[in-house]
């Protein structure tokens, strides 16, 4: 998607993001276009949030869900 730009460290890592207004104005982006962005930021950060947190065995969760 156009508008959207990403900031970088030194070390070339995305740090933070910068989306102009006025350019997804002009070039009409539709709502759609822009939920599905925002869904997939979203996702994005909550990778980025997890990155090195402990996860559960899969057979535990699955068990938790079928007998909870």
């Amino acid at each position: 998607m156009t508008g959207i730009n990403y900031v970088t460290n030194d070390k070339g890592e995305k740090t933070a993001i910068l989306i102009d207004l006025s350019h997804l104005r002009q070039t009409e982006t539709t709502e759609n276009d822009l939920l599905e962005f925002l869904e997939d930021l979203d996702d994005t950060i909550a990778a980025e949030l997890s990155l090195g947190q402990k996860g559960r065995p899969y057979k535990e969760v699955r068990n938790e869900i079928l007998n909870g």
